[in-house]
């Protein structure tokens, strides 16, 4: 069984104003990254995105801050499907 890292307990734990600024965080990541591939995130058709890819990615891995062993019925029911 594995462990959770510290960074997703940190994630786990967070206030919506620490959230906020995981999600700020992120999104001036992204908007560096659609820098270099030459791209303007200031442009009309990417403003949005760098928060809906922060967003996005946030959904995609939540399952990081769940713990399946503490769901053993339903990993059992999933299984014998």
């Amino acid at each position: 069984m594995s462990r959770s890292g510290s960074g997703t307990l940190e994630r786990k734990n967070e206030s919506s104003e620490e959230r906020e600024q995981r999600l700020e965080k992120m999104s001036g990541a992204i908007k560096t990254l659609l820098e270099c591939i030459g791209e303007d995130p200031e442009r009309a058709g990417l403003l949005k995105t760098p928060n809906r890819y922060a967003e996005a990615l946030m959904y995609f891995t939540k399952g990081y801050e769940e713990n399946i062993y503490g769901n053993s019925k339903r990993l059992a029911e999933f299984i014998s499907n």
